[in-house]
């Protein structure tokens, strides 16, 4: 790809993840660039903070001979790559059994092939309270099947909040403890109370399979909000 003032850019792209980043002559672009510093306030203040080019292609980038801005095509390489990985596995079964594919990155749509989760979150009562409007809003783009990392990926849980976060999960279309590597262990049967609520929460969901696998496979296949 170039950037829009015609300098070539380089940069590595990752297999596992559609992040890349510049190596060597990757300039910043200019500030007139409105795609790349946008006239009005962003929230990009994620744990990797920067501008909107940190660490990735630039949105004034263009591809396709030009006539196409990053700004338009960076999100949809997770769509295509879902999409491209579902064909492939319904393909070498023959149809015989039903793909599941997990992906952290996102597109409207992409629920038709694949299940999303929110990405690294923490270990906080805030991180917690924001994942049920992150499941929420996910299915209004088309992805019904999501969920948030059960106790928090980033940082030490607590019982207490571990516990919750169970009770909570159970309701997730996607439920899942996933935990950075330099975390402590959070596993429910470590606890007295995430073992109770685990028990609790887990009956409940198991009840409601036959329910929620029904609703998962008419999203799947005529779509739902």
């Amino acid at each position: 790809c170039h950037k829009a003032d015609s300098r070539a850019t380089r940069a590595w792209r990752s297999l596992t993840k559609s992040g890349a980043s510049c190596v060597l002559d990757c300039l910043p672009p200019s500030a007139e660039d409105t795609l790349s510093n946008p006239p009005y306030a962003i929230a990009n203040t994620g744990f990797q903070r920067g501008p909107l080019w940190h660490k990735t292609v630039p949105p004034s980038a263009r591809h396709a001979g030009g006539a196409l801005p990053h700004y338009a095509a960076h999100n949809l390489y997770a769509l295509a790559m879902a999409k491209t990985t579902y064909a492939a596995y319904v393909n070498g079964t023959g149809g015989s059994q039903r793909p599941f594919l997990l992906s952290r990155a996102s597109f409207p749509g992409l629920g038709a092939y694949s299940a999303h989760w929110t990405g690294d979150n923490g270990a906080g009562w805030g991180d917690l309270a924001w994942s049920v409007a992150g499941v929420i809003n996910s299915g209004l783009w088309g992805v019904p099947l999501v969920g948030a990392d059960v106790c928090g990926f980033l940082r030490d849980t607590t019982q207490e909040l571990c516990a919750r976060w169970l009770e909570a999960g159970a309701f997730y279309p996607f439920m899942r403890d996933h935990s950075d590597k330099g975390a402590m262990r959070q596993e429910a049967y470590l606890w007295p109370a995430t073992t109770a609520a685990a028990k609790g929460a887990l009956a409940l969901r198991l009840r409601l399979l036959p329910y929620l696998y029904t609703a998962f496979h008419s999203a799947h296949t005529r779509g739902g909000a």
